[in-house]
């Protein structure tokens, strides 16, 4: 498992260089976690998996985390500054493992997200959330191309300030571990329940 650790969780993010034949192919990320810190006394959201840049000029950016609000397990997948989408799932309150999962079916536009084998129908209010995930706002975002940009994943930080093809402005850490991530090139149904 890779952990992430404060008071410097920072240095210990891991990147994964952009891969074309794997952007093209991602249809279902799935991963085991283990938040160390469920405070909601947070001051920023905590970054699962980033692959992301701050102009949103090209598409296919993709964040997945904990919202510092309320807990909730979230996804947002983005094209451009006015075109976003999210997926939620009920909030993580315990320091356990748990299995997170995203699908995207660019067909339809479905963004799914499942924890612990329980698909999300998780709706936050948007009214003072400061998160970088609203998770009432969701509409179908068909034919998002992940191979759009040439930005790296991030695991374990966010990237949403970064430039383009680089990490040089990381954020949003994530205290705890993460275990058996998977990328796969078909939108997957079902997952291990706790």
């Amino acid at each position: 498992a890779l952990t992430f650790h404060a008071p410097n969780p920072k240095s210990s993010a891991a990147v994964i260089p952009h891969l074309v034949p794997l952007a093209d192919r991602v249809k279902t990320i799935e991963l085991w976690a283990r938040f160390d810190d469920v405070s909601l006394t947070r001051k920023e959201d905590q970054i699962l998996l980033s692959r992301d840049a701050a102009k949103y000029a090209l598409g296919g950016y993709l964040t997945i985390g904990r919202k510092k609000t309320d807990g909730a397990i979230a996804a947002r997948l983005q094209k451009s500054p006015s075109e976003r989408t999210f997926a939620c799932a009920s909030p993580i309150m315990d320091k356990g493992w748990h299995h997170i999962a995203v699908t995207y079916d660019a067909a339809s536009g479905a963004l799914k997200i499942y924890v612990d084998g329980v698909e999300g129908a998780y709706s936050g209010s948007v009214s003072g959330d400061t998160s970088y995930f609203l998770c009432n706002v969701k509409p179908l975002l068909a034919n998002i191309d992940l191979n759009a940009n040439e930005n790296p994943w991030t695991i374990g930080m966010g990237q949403r300030f970064s430039d383009e093809g680089d990490t040089n402005s990381l954020h949003d850490p994530f205290i705890g571990a993460i275990d058996e991530l998977r990328f796969h090139d078909k939108v997957l149904t079902s997952f291990p329940s706790m």
